[in-house]
């Protein structure tokens, strides 16, 4: 299957919670289990699908992974990005300048961040897209490819 993992979930598959973060156990018990789910999701997509990147995507997950919210050293996301592009079942797509224009007309139509379509607009012929991110459940998005969402919960970026 071809599939597109959205941004969001690869960094709850990546960035492990830890008791500090939080104020309540009850908090980090649901953090550390989104982590856990994430993590497995995104293993056996690895395994098992063909999933595709666009550049927009991967410096997306650079920058949750080390400049958003409880961040992770440069060089253990450097590593993490650098094996998932080497991964032989993820494939990148760049960005075309059809791809930028489409992106403008939907974001203005829709009033969602042109940065969601980037990630997603490169990549054709997706069997399904996974994410987290409400925006996502916009018919706009469900035209492409259809959406699920893995973990349960519903985020607004």
């Amino acid at each position: 299957m071809k599939i597109l993992i959205d941004t969001e979930i690869w960094a709850y598959a990546y960035k492990k919670p830890k008791k500090d973060w939080f104020e309540s156990e009850k908090e980090y018990d649901k953090q550390i289990s989104l982590h856990e789910l994430a993590g497995e999701f995104v293993k056996d997509k690895l395994m098992n699908d063909v999933i595709f990147m666009s550049h927009q995507e991967i410096a997306e997950i650079w920058h949750v992974l080390t400049m958003r919210g409880r961040r992770i050293p440069g060089d253990v996301a450097y590593d993490i990005i650098k094996a998932l592009l080497d991964t032989s079942t993820v494939i990148q797509v760049g960005i075309t300048k059809s791809d930028v224009t489409k992106a403008i007309e939907l974001s203005k139509e829709t009033k969602i961040h042109i940065w969601d379509f980037l990630v997603v607009l490169p990549c054709e012929q997706l069997d399904r897209i996974y994410t987290m991110d409400e925006h996502f459940r916009h018919k706009a998005f469900q035209e492409i490819a259809p959406v699920e969402n893995p973990l349960g919960v519903w985020l607004t970026m």
